[in-house]
């Protein structure tokens, strides 16, 4: 295809189609991420990556990479926050984000691409540059923690205890389907349905490539439970058409086929299919904003949807085609029948979790780690927390040669070292609103050859 062709057909389709509906063109369109790199580690590490492969967990470090179908986990081990970043099959940013966050001793596990299941705090961003497309924009599922401990099914891993013991006494064991959905460039759509053990994504994207036109594209990767009793398919398409059922998992199969067929008669272009049950959610950010921003948290028996930023779409079991909320609205979607809510709340008042995950885009260091090193110049940075209450540890390192630290928080002198030499350890207790502290280091100007170094660890 001539390179210029994607750009004539966006300015003729801007002709024909009004803005307000308008689904971004293919060299906009949203995909599946191809990887996630964990950028930020914040407090202490017992997260575990377990891989597609199956086996045990591995460690997790910054600059660990996740692929399709690997698990992150956060243990309940103190205050944790993790940040991941989003890349396609080229190595480009896709202008999303997310941070997971464990403070209540509870866990958060994370499935890639688009799946989390939270019992804490979960943020998603998503930015549309140009020059990018926005990864998971078809659909980030946001899964309660509260109901069941819900994991992707292993694909080297063919019984679990569980299937072997309902096998034992005659009971049929649990199985789960896979689905993929995959478009060309003029969003013809292809469908992809398999068992656990097998890939959905291969058959359409074979179809695509030998009979579609341009690059293909992955739109939604997912699975559904056979043993779920409730569940609702939805087949989202551009130009706001749009295909719901509801059925059980044992039949969902048959029915998600039908009404695919009935998108692709009705010319339906740039179909998605997502499949989510009673304790799932489906967040889709706008297409017009720059910068959409949501911060997911976990009050049992609901799950809260603060928007800092943009404007997101979350769908469910209730409401399949969607709520939409704004900047500055908090959303409550409830289990166990309670009545959903939406109100109003202060964007401006953020919380510790949005601090942390806007402080290196702010410029801010983070606690846990040694902040600074150095001699006469000194130095004065602002370091991000993970509370904003407790006691703070502060470890200093003098030498010979007398230097000076100061702790500021919120323009109040937590610390004033003085000119001092040696080596100490200071617990520093401090509460108020904000999440982070200035540090002053004063180097000895009348003396040269001065050095020092300090460490400033998270709250506790």
């Amino acid at each position: 295809m001539n390179k210029s062709q994607p750009r004539i057909l966006r300015i003729i389709a801007s002709f024909l189609i009004p803005l307000s509906t308008l689904i971004p063109t293919p060299s906009s369109y949203a995909e599946i991420p191809d990887s996630a790199e964990v950028t930020q580690i914040i407090g202490p590490n017992s997260l575990g990556i377990r891989r597609r492969r199956g086996g045990d967990y591995d460690p997790v470090s910054q600059g660990t990479i996740m692929k399709i179908l690997d698990k992150l986990d956060i243990p309940s081990s103190g205050r944790t926050y993790a940040k991941l970043e989003f890349y396609n099959k080229s190595n480009l940013p896709m202008g999303l984000a997310v941070q997971a966050s464990i403070k209540n001793n509870l866990r958060t596990s994370y499935y890639f691409p688009c799946l989390v299941e939270t019992k804490d705090t979960f943020i998603i961003e998503w930015t549309n540059p140009k020059t990018t497309k926005r990864g998971c924009a078809n659909g980030f599922k946001v899964r309660s923690g509260s109901r069941r401990n819900t994991n992707l099914p292993d694909s080297n891993q063919f019984f679990t205890f569980a299937s072997i013991k309902q096998w034992l006494m005659g009971q049929k064991s649990p199985s789960s389907w896979r689905y993929c959905t995959v478009v060309d460039e003029r969003g013809r759509g292809w469908l992809g349905i398999s068992q656990f053990r097998s890939n959905p994504c291969e058959k359409p994207l074979q179809e695509c490539e030998a009979t579609g036109k341009g690059n293909c594209v992955r739109l939604t990767f997912d699975y559904w439970e056979t043993e779920d009793s409730e569940l609702t398919a939805s087949v989202s398409c551009a130009n706001n058409q749009e295909f719901i059922l509801k059925e059980s998992g044992l039949a969902m199969k048959e029915r998600v086929e039908q009404i695919w067929q009935e998108a692709k008669a009705k010319g339906a272009t740039f179909c998605g299919l997502q499949v989510f049950s009673h304790e799932d959610t489906i967040i889709e950010p706008s297409w017009i904003e720059e910068i959409n921003r949501v911060e997911i948290g976990n009050i049992d028996p609901c799950l809260t949807f603060r928007i800092n930023e943009g404007e997101v779409r979350v769908r469910s079991v209730k409401k399949p085609e969607g709520v939409s909320i704004k900047k500055g609205d908090q959303y409550q979607y409830c289990l166990d029948q309670q009545v959903d809510s939406n109100y109003q709340f202060d964007a401006s008042v953020e919380s510790i979790d949005m601090q942390i995950f806007l402080a290196r885009s702010r410029g801010y260091e983070f606690c846990d780690r040694q902040q600074a090193s150095g001699g006469q110049e000194g130095d004065v940075r602002r370091i991000q927390l993970t509370a904003n209450q407790g006691e703070i540890r502060l470890d200093y390192e003098m030498y010979g040669i007398p230097d000076r630290l100061r702790v500021i928080y919120e323009n109040r002198e937590l610390v004033n070292t003085g000119f001092v030499s040696g080596r100490k350890s200071l617990s520093i207790p401090f509460s108020g609103n904000s999440g982070q502290v200035t540090v002053e280091l004063t180097g000895n100007i009348e003396k040269s050859g001065t050095k020092w170094n300090y460490t400033l660890y998270c709250p506790q």
